[in-house]
């Protein structure tokens, strides 16, 4: 289940990526999106480095803060910022680290990754 939600997130991401070319900034949405991208299509097929996503994720989240600090024309970007801080924190990197040491999986799940 984790592959397939992971996949479907990367495509999301993906798409996001390609629609940025007619925005008036699009190298920086562009890389943000490709690296969220790359990132869920690493975490479907391996094990995704927790530090990585996290650092990236909330890079994300303090961008966000920034732009709804002066409140001005990118607002609606600030949703895009959210979702990939918010996946990238609690999606990838909260479920790459074990909690039940040893085993290597989360609380109630079987026989590590799906």
């Amino acid at each position: 289940m984790h592959r397939f939600v992971c996949l479907i997130f990367a495509a999301l991401f993906l798409t996001a990526a390609a629609v940025q070319w007619n925005d008036p900034d699009p190298t920086r949405w562009i890389v943000l999106y490709v690296v969220t991208g790359a990132l869920s299509v690493w975490a479907a097929f391996g094990t995704v480095n927790p530090l990585v996503a996290l650092v990236v994720g909330l890079g994300a989240l303090v961008w966000a803060r920034f732009i709804v600090l002066p409140w001005n024309e990118e607002e609606r970007e600030v949703v895009g910022l959210v979702v990939v801080g918010l996946w990238l924190v609690l999606g990838l990197a909260w479920r790459a680290v074990p909690s039940d040491g040893a085993s290597g999986t989360r609380d109630g799940e079987a026989g590590g990754r799906a």
